[in-house]
């Protein structure tokens, strides 16, 4: 992780053949169906959740679990819950056991929260969000104990500007942050980023609100409104060291990400490439500390008219969102 930690090293087959540590699994035997009458999936312990929809109350604490726990898991199970609360805060969970089939990309047995998969012995380390959607899923061979974990309600996690992220030194880490006043927009920059590569990030990632990031390209200016989800995951080999990034919180600008201009720059026939929105620009004829940004799309007023100038208006939508301070 961050530091000058040194790393392993081991030989590696190219890139989309990681090895597994479990080798190649059989091929399916024919499923058998269950008995007439019988669902064939095993009723919760109780206190337990069914595989259902719940609404958890303030001061409770619930507790989901595999199938059968602590004794094993069938195979073929398949289990779905969606957890809300009428609070307005956040549902916390956390899991006290973890032990599911092992994969690198948990395409086997899986436990999927809000869209992440889990599997082998690296659960969910302890994370927050307004909603928690979440899958089981096992499939025709190999079976292990299975998970249990609680979730309670909590209060949201608050962003005060300039905070800093760095590398957990556990496997996962998972952060739900929210800015401190409603309509203010999260951006995240990485100064330093470091992780396992992979085309597709599929083993060492850190994602933010779903788009994952490996390699040594992190994220720059990613931004949302409001409220901003951060993964971060590791497998089970190969380390690098890792990251440190800047979360800054401030007003969103323009409907986040637009500005305005003459519509005659499209009539130039201007590349859109070549067009940048300065801010901070007081002495044209020198470099005072202003901004740069790129465009990414200009759309002109549909009833412009280069005769008469009349709706002589474009947006211009920037590549990466303006974040102003708040004002005072």
């Amino acid at each position: 992780m961050p530091g000058n930690r040194p790393l392993r090293t081991r030989s590696r087959l190219p890139e989309e053949k990681k090895p597994e540590p479990e080798g190649k699994k059989p091929p399916p035997e024919e499923r058998k169906p269950a008995p007439k009458g019988d669902t064939g999936v095993p009723s919760p312990r109780s206190g337990a959740l069914s595989c259902d929809s719940h609404v958890v109350a303030e001061g409770s604490t619930v507790v989901i679990e595999s199938p059968n726990y602590p004794s094993n898991y069938p195979n073929y199970e398949d289990c779905v819950y969606t957890l809300t609360t009428d609070t307005g805060k956040d549902l916390e969970l956390s899991c006290e056991a973890f032990d599911l089939e092992s994969h690198s990309q948990c395409r086997y047995d899986w436990l999927r929260v809000n869209g992440i998969k889990y599997c082998g012995s690296s659960g969910p380390s302890t994370m927050a969000a307004p909603q928690l959607d979440i899958d089981f899923h096992s499939d025709y061979s190999v079976v292990r104990s299975g998970y249990r974990c609680t979730v309670t309600v909590v209060e949201p996690t608050v962003v005060p500007a300039g905070s800093q992220l760095s590398c957990a030194t556990t496997s996962t880490a998972y952060y739900q942050l929210y800015a401190d006043q409603a309509g203010d927009q999260l951006s995240v920059t990485c100064s330093q980023f470091d992780v396992e590569s992979h085309s597709s990030c599929a083993y060492d990632w850190l994602s933010v609100d779903g788009n994952k990031f490996c390699g040594s390209n992190g994220p720059s200016g990613v931004a949302a409104i409001d409220q901003m989800a951060i993964h971060w995951h590791t497998d089970y080999s190969v380390v690098r060291s890792g990251f440190v990034c800047a979360v800054t919180v401030g007003e969103a600008s323009a409907s986040d990400h637009h500005g305005r201009a003459a519509a005659a720059l499209r009539q130039l026939r201007l590349r859109q490439r070549s067009i940048q929105v300065l801010l901070r620009e007081h002495l044209i004829n020198q470099d005072d500390g202003e901004i740069r940004f790129n465009i990414a799309q200009i759309k002109n007023h549909p009833n412009y008219n280069s005769g008469t100038y009349a709706n002589d208006f474009s947006l211009l939508k920037l590549a990466t969102a303006i974040i102003l301070p708040r004002r005072q």
